[in-house]
């Protein structure tokens, strides 16, 4: 239902916590004095987190389905790094297609950039933990809470989000 919604949104922007110590409102009132949550997303922030969503799905099933094919994958670290190097060149292409908004620019670059690096890293004979793949956004600078807020927000109203929690990028979850 759309209170259950409304709360999960307004979680999502407290997890994200820090900042002004709380002082900023999560809640507004629209014109009609309705609630709005402060960061309502955009379309863009809409297209922007179905682009993100789409590309973590591809990532996470290419390595969920080679891990099936060989559980020992990262027991043998050639085969891991012939694996993983096109799975992550896919994932930056796919990352690198989705078109962020103007203030979500810096955190988009950085994490493309990132899994650019570590598909290089693959290539170049260095393979990637277990923890690198699956916190493939640590150490990307996170854009501002409400920024955050509205991208989960987003990413609340999208099925091919449902499976991946989008706060999973900003590091806030283990």
């Amino acid at each position: 239902g759309v209170p259950a919604l409304g709360a999960g949104a307004f979680a999502s922007a407290c997890v994200f916590g820090g900042g002004d110590g709380g002082s900023t409102p999560v809640v507004s009132v629209d014109s009609a004095g309705s609630p709005v949550l402060v960061g309502t997303p955009t379309q863009g922030d809409i297209t922007y987190a179905g682009g993100l969503c789409r590309a973590v799905n591809t990532y996470v099933a290419a390595i969920t389905a080679e891990t099936a094919k060989d559980p020992n994958l990262f027991g043998d670290q050639a085969k891991l790094l012939r694996t993983a190097a096109p799975i992550l060149d896919r994932f930056a292409s796919d990352l690198d297609k989705a078109r962020a908004p103007k203030d979500l620019s810096k955190f988009h670059d950085a994490l493309v950039k990132r899994i650019e690096e570590m598909a290089k890293r693959a290539k170049d004979g260095q393979a990637p933990t277990p923890e690198e793949l699956s916190r493939f956004s640590k150490d990307v600078p996170v854009p501002p809470e409400q920024v955050q807020a509205r991208l989960a927000a987003a990413a609340k109203q999208l099925p091919e989000c449902a499976s991946f929690g989008i706060d999973n990028l900003f590091g806030t979850v283990e």
